[in-house]
C-alpha cells in the first residue's frame, strides 16, 4: 500500500510535457527531454509560456519598425527623384518649345521677305516678258519695212537706169535733143539724187531703230534670265523655309501641352505689361484732369478777384463824385454842370464798354476778351500723330520683325491663338533702343518676360520698349528723337543677337507700330 502511495506522489510531481513523452517513442523523449532541459534553463523557473511570449513579441515589433523607415526612406527619395526629373523635364519642353517659336518666327519673317522678293521679281519678270513681246512685235514690222523700202529703192533704181539707157549722168544729159531737154535731164537727175538720199536716210534710220530694239531686246532677255535665276533662287530658299517651318510646328505639336503652358505664361506677361501701361496712363490722365481743373479753378477765382477790384474801384469814384455834387448843390450852373456829368458817371457804374480792339472796359480799366473767360486756347500742332509711317526705327542697326502685332495664331494650330499688344523684333548683338520721338519718360520698370521696360510719353500718344537689359533714363527725363534709352538684352536662344519689344498707343488704344515706324 505504501508502495502504491509512493508511485502516485511520483507521477503527480511530474510534468504533463514529460508525462505526454513517456507515453511516446524514445527518439521523441530524448528530443522532448532536451527542449523542456533547455526552456528551463532559459526560464531560470519562471512561467515558460509567459516567457516565451514576452520575448517573441517585442522582437517582432523592432524588426516591422526598421523595415517600415527603410521602406518610407526609399519612397521618399525615389519620389523627389522622379519631382526633379519631371521638374528638369518641364523645363526643357519649355525651353525647347521657347527655342523652336523664336525660331518659328524668325521663318515666318524669313518667308515673307522671301514672298516679297518672289512677288517682285514675278512682277518684273512679267513685264519683262511684256516689254520683250513688244519689242519682238517692233523688230519685226521693221524689218518687214526695211524689206519692203529697199525693194521699192532697188526697183525705183532700175526704172532710172533703164530711162538712161544705162549712160552715165553726163552722157544722159548731154545726150539731149536739145537745152531745154538737157535742163530737165539735169533737174530730173537732181530729184533722183534727193529722193535717193531720202530713202537712204529713211532706210538708215529704219536700220538704226531696229538696231537699238535688238539691242534692247537682247538686254531685257539677260536681264529676264537674271531675274528668273533670282526667283528660283528665291522660291527654292522659300521651300527650304517652308520644310523648316513644317518640322518646327509638328515638334511644337509633339509638346502640345508645353506649347500651351508656355503661350500662357507668355500671355499672362504680356497681360500684365499691358495693365500696368494702361494703369500708368490712367494715371496720368487723372493727373492731368486734376491740373486743368485747378488751373481753371485758379483763373475763375483770379477772374473773381480782379473783378471785386473794379467794383470796388468804381464804388469810390462814385462815392467821390457823389461828394463833389453835394458840394456843388449851391450853384445852378453847378448844379447843370453835374446834370451834364450824370450820363458819364452812370457809364462807369459797372457797365462794361466794349471798344473796337476786342477790349472790354470796367469802371476805366481795360481786359481782354476770351472765349473761356481766362487763357488763350493754343491750336493744336501735329505733332507725334503727323509722324504716321515715318518714325525712325526704335534701334540701331538691324531690325527685323519676328512677331508681328495683334492676335494671330501658328501654322497649323488654329486653336493656339497669342495676342500681341506690340511687336517683337530681332536685332544686333549689344544694339540699344532709342526714342522713336521727343517726349518725357513716364515709367521704368521690370515686367518679368520683358526685362526692363521704358515708357515714353509724347501728349496723347504713349512708345514702349521693353527687353531692355539696363536703363539709361529715369522717370521725369526729358529725351529728343534719337535718345539712348538703354542697351538690349541678349537673345539666350539665338547668339549673337539681341531682341526688342515695341509699342505704341493712343491714350488707352493699342496701335500697331508697323504703321508708324518707315
Amino acid at each position: 500500500m505504501r508502495l502504491i502511495v509512493y508511485i502516485l506522489l511520483i507521477f503527480l510531481s511530474l510534468p504533463v510535457e514529460s508525462y505526454a513523452l513517456k507515453s511516446g517513442n524514445s527518439g521523441t523523449k530524448t528530443r522532448t527531454t532536451k527542449t523542456v532541459k533547455t526552456t528551463k534553463k532559459k526560464t531560470s523557473g519562471k512561467s515558460i509560456y509567459g516567457r516565451s511570449a514576452a520575448g517573441r513579441k517585442p522582437s517582432g515589433r523592432s524588426t516591422t519598425k526598421k523595415e517600415t523607415a527603410a521602406e518610407a526612406k526609399r519612397r521618399e527619395k525615389e519620389t523627389q527623384q522622379e519631382i526633379a526629373r519631371t521638374k528638369k523635364q518641364i523645363q526643357e519642353n519649355e525651353a525647347k518649345v521657347k527655342k523652336n517659336l523664336n525660331e518659328l518666327g524668325r521663318i515666318q519673317s524669313d518667308i515673307i521677305a522671301g514672298e516679297k522678293v518672289v512677288s517682285r521679281t514675278s512682277a518684273e519678270v512679267s513685264m519683262l516678258d511684256a516689254r520683250i513681246t513688244t519689242l519682238e512685235t517692233e523688230i519685226k514690222a521693221n524689218e518687214a519695212e526695211l524689206s519692203k523700202m529697199r525693194a521699192e529703192y532697188l526697183k525705183s533704181l532700175k526704172k532710172v537706169r533703164a530711162r538712161k539707157n544705162s549712160m552715165s549722168d553726163i552722157a544722159f544729159i548731154f545726150g539731149a535733143d536739145n537745152f531745154r531737154q538737157a535742163l530737165q535731164r539735169m533737174r530730173y537727175l537732181r530729184q533722183i539724187s534727193e529722193w535717193r538720199q531720202k530713202r537712204s536716210k529713211e532706210i538708215a534710220g529704219k536700220v538704226e531703230v531696229l538696231n537699238k530694239d535688238k539691242e534692247e531686246l537682247a538686254m531685257n532677255r539677260e536681264v529676264k534670265d537674271k531675274t528668273l535665276q533670282t526667283q528660283m533662287a528665291a522660291q527654292q530658299k522659300l521651300q527650304t523655309k517652308y520644310a523648316r517651318q513644317d518640322a518646327v510646328v509638328a515638334t511644337l505639336k509633339q509638346n502640345g501641352k508645353a506649347l500651351k503652358t508656355h503661350l500662357s505664361k507668355k500671355q499672362a506677361e504680356a497681360n500684365a505689361l499691358k495693365g500696368r501701361i494702361a494703369s500708368l496712363i490712367a494715371e496720368e490722365n487723372r493727373k492731368a484732369e486734376q491740373e486743368r481743373r485747378a488751373k481753371e479753378e485758379a483763373e475763375k477765382r483770379a477772374a473773381q478777384k480782379r473783378e471785386q477790384e473794379n467794383l470796388a474801384e468804381t464804388a469810390d469814384k462814385n462815392k467821390a463824385q457823389g461828394s463833389k455834387k453835394e458840394d456843388n448843390n449851391s450853384s445852378k450852373k453847378d448844379y447843370a454842370d453835374a446834370r451834364n456829368r450824370k450820363p458819364r458817371t452812370g457809364s462807369a457804374k459797372g457797365k462794361d464798354k466794349i471798344s473796337n480792339n476786342g477790349k472790354t472796359s470796367v469802371g476805366g480799366n481795360e481786359k481782354k476778351l476770351t472765349a473761356s473767360g481766362g487763357g488763350a486756347s493754343k491750336p493744336a500742332g501735329s505733332g507725334f500723330a503727323g509722324m504716321r509711317g515715318s518714325l525712325p526705327k526704335p534701334v540701331n542697326g538691324a531690325f527685323r520683325i519676328t512677331s508681328k502685332f495683334g492676335k494671330h495664331a501658328l501654322p497649323d494650330l488654329p486653336d493656339v491663338v497669342y495676342d500681341n499688344p506690340g511687336i517683337d523684333a530681332e536685332t544686333a548683338a549689344g544694339a540699344s533702343a532709342i526714342a522713336v520721338y521727343g517726349g518725357k519718360v513716364s515709367g521704368v520698370y521690370m515686367i518679368p518676360g520683358f526685362s526692363t521696360v521704358v515708357i515714353v510719353n509724347h501728349g496723347s500718344y504713349y512708345t514702349v520698349y521693353g527687353n531692355i537689359a539696363s536703363s539709361n533714363v529715369r522717370v521725369g527725363d526729358q529725351v529728343k528723337q534719337g535718345a539712348t534709352l538703354g542697351s538690349l538684352a541678349a537673345d539666350e536662344d539665338n547668339p549673337g543677337h539681341s531682341s526688342i519689344h515695341f509699342e505704341v498707343w493712343h491714350n488707352r488704344d493699342k496701335l500697331n507700330p508697323e504703321a508708324w515706324i518707315r
